[in-house]
C-alpha cells in the first residue's frame, strides 16, 4: 500500500511538472453541484479562455461541456 501511494505521488508530480507552464494543455475547473455545474477554462500559464460555462447534470449538459472544450481547443491551441 505504501509503495502504491509513493508511485501515485510520483506520477502526480510528473504530470504536474509536465502541465505547469505548458501551452499544450487546456485546464478545466468544474464546480460540481447536484443539478447544475459551473466550468472554467484556462491555459496552464493562467490565461483565462472562458470564464463561466453553466451546464446541467445530464447527458446534454456534459455534451455541452465537451463541445465547448473542443471549440476552445480549435480557437486557442494547442501551441508548441
Amino acid at each position: 500500500m505504501v509503495q502504491e501511494n509513493c508511485n501515485s505521488l510520483e506520477e502526480f508530480r510528473q504530470l504536474r511538472k509536465e502541465i505547469r507552464g505548458s501551452k499544450k494543455h487546456l485546464i478545466v475547473g468544474i464546480d460540481v453541484a447536484k443539478d447544475r455545474h459551473n466550468a472554467f477554462f484556462a491555459t496552464a500559464t493562467g490565461k483565462i479562455l472562458y470564464k463561466r460555462l453553466i451546464f446541467d447534470n445530464d447527458i446534454e449538459g456534459f455534451e455541452r461541456l465537451l463541445l465547448q472544450a473542443e471549440a476552445i481547443k480549435v480557437q486557442h491551441g494547442p501551441q508548441s
